[in-house]
């Protein structure tokens, strides 16, 4: 019956820094273990300690705890200096194993790297003029999502735009493109795009030509395109997206 609690004070015992009160022993092991304790699980732990701190033969491995004085458990071969047990004992028996479980939950914890707080917001020097009040890109929690782009020249904004559905594609495309690669991202980062045709049933097939060569054909993102009646400098397309930046470790 009492060997059944041996690794779980063994565990407690290692956790609570090798060395631990009876008090403090009941404390952990009531706050942690999964066990449904009757009224009177306390005497089984205590036999157990007493049990296996004279008698080595029930094991095959060497001792698990031996007494420490003062009141103090520990285990067998492990060195606590008397400087922890006199610290120790001016402390409570729910302070200590509060202090315990705070830096267990503090170790455990996920660390989240190099993904900002909070949203940010891009602007870049050499990107496409704005013909509006936006930011080319927003970015957070590894979301990146970027604005419509128009068939506009980023060298010369006020040129006239390119003639047909296939060559403002293209400048769209590349203007989009030119905005991931500031941001360090590529083509093979986006994961949808939405797409807006002024003349949809005449342009939508060459459209589609131009805008697929810009992807490996088993990595096509999802995508919506919309026939509209009008797009601002009086384009033929515009195209927004949203890519995903990969998590760390990620190829």
């Amino acid at each position: 019956m009492t060997m059944k609690w041996v690794d779980e004070i063994y565990d407690a015992l290692d956790a609570l820094g090798g060395a631990a009160r009876y008090s403090d022993l009941y404390e952990y092991i009531e706050r942690t273990t999964d066990r449904d304790l009757t009224p009177h699980w306390k005497s089984p732990v205590r036999r157990t300690i007493q049990q296996h701190s004279s008698d080595s033969e029930v094991f095959c491995y060497e001792d698990l705890f031996e007494h420490l004085g003062r009141g103090f458990w520990g285990i067998r071969g492990k060195l606590i200096p008397l400087e922890r047990i006199e610290e120790l004992s001016k402390k409570s028996s729910e302070e200590i194993v509060s202090d315990v479980l705070v830096k267990e939950h503090l170790r455990k914890r996920p660390v989240r790297k190099n993904i900002p707080r909070g949203p940010k917001f891009h602007m870049f020097s050499n990107g496409p003029r704005p013909v509006a009040p936006f930011s080319h890109a927003v970015e957070d929690d590894g979301w990146v999502i970027l604005t419509g782009q128009m068939p506009t020249d980023p060298n010369a904004p006020d040129a006239p735009l390119p003639d047909g559905i296939e060559a403002q594609t293209r400048r769209v495309m590349d203007n989009l493109l030119l905005i991931l690669n500031e941001l360090g991202l590529g083509a093979e980062h986006i994961m949808q795009c939405r797409c807006f045709l002024t003349e949809f049933e005449r342009d939508y097939a060459l459209f589609n030509e131009t805008y697929k060569s810009y992807f490996p054909l088993d990595r096509l993102p999802a995508r919506t395109t919309v026939g509209v009646t009008a797009l601002a400098v009086g384009a033929l397309v515009e195209i927004d997206l949203i890519a995903r930046r990969p998590d760390e470790g990620d190829s």
